[in-house]
């Protein structure tokens, strides 16, 4: 009969995401919501997955979305939009594979009284994620890409401009065990084709690629129980630097250094 959930639902794009990541999942080192979009789950959602057949399965996810608004009189930001997803896995052995279709919609209702109002509402932005990993047993490795575009218009500006969106994103991981140790590490990047913002944004960043690295260590006490240290390190040459606050100050995209790094050290259980 398969598997119906309803409520806040995790999204196919989010496993399929974790599993080109391997072990990094979403974490530190994954490059989620860095060189990938931020696809983890959608209220108001309900989710059919079929039983899992030779390997295979399917999921379709449908969203109504959520009204409800934040913001200034300026500017209407909804909670989430509308969204559908196809979802299509396969594992068996050594072999993994995973892929998702999604398309998110805004409503009429966002951004109404801004000179965007054209090129925000009733957009619709699709999203292909696929992943795949192969376990060789001395090291299992994966690779994953997404690419994203958008049918954003022309604003109603005097002098119209163009909202289409438009990036490629992909990574590739490596994961090996040694002892009670796995070693980990990740590679990819993002370029941005069309970026959809304002003119001086769209000038800073279309044409503009991010590269991001991460390396991790996981020491196993248990089969429940590991301590682990998790690096990344990411040139965002592609993200938009003025709508980042750094130091309690908004950033530049002329002036602001890109590089960002981050180190964690912990101890994870699970009971």
């Amino acid at each position: 009969m398969g598997q119906i959930e309803f409520g806040t639902i995790n999204t196919n794009a989010l496993a399929t995401q974790g599993l080109g990541a391997q072990k990094f999942g979403t974490a530190i080192g994954s490059g989620y919501k860095k060189i990938w979009a931020e696809l983890t789950r959608y209220e108001n959602a309900l989710k059919y997955t079929t039983p899992t057949i030779a390997g295979f399965n399917a999921s379709v996810l449908s969203g109504v979305g959520n009204n409800s608004a934040y913001g200034s009189t300026t500017t209407v930001t909804l909670r989430r939009p509308a969204v559908q997803e196809l979802g299509l896995n396969y594992a068996n052995g050594p072999v993994a594979v995973g892929y998702s279709h999604l398309e998110s919609k805004t409503s009429g209702n966002e951004a109404v009284v801004s000179a965007t109002a054209a090129a925000a509402s009733d957009v619709t932005t699709k999203y292909d994620t696929f992943a795949a990993t192969y376990d060789f047993g001395v090291a299992k490795v994966g690779y994953g890409l997404q690419n994203a575009k958008n049918n954003a218009g022309f604003d109603t500006a005097s002098t119209p401009l163009s909202h289409a969106l438009d990036t490629k994103a992909q990574m590739l991981t490596v994961t090996a065990p040694y002892g009670n140790w796995l070693f980990l590490a990740n590679s990819g990047s993002r370029k941005t084709n069309a970026q959809g913002g304002a003119a001086a944004v769209q000038t800073a960043l279309n044409g503009q690629k991010s590269t991001f690295t991460g390396l991790g260590a996981h020491y196993n006490f248990s089969k429940n129980t590991y301590a682990y240290v998790m690096y990344e390190s990411a040139k965002m040459n592609d993200a938009d630097m003025t709508a980042i606050v750094i130091n309690g100050v908004a950033g530049s995209n002329t002036t602001s250094d890109r590089t960002r790094s981050v180190t964690a050290i912990g101890l994870s259980t699970a009971f």
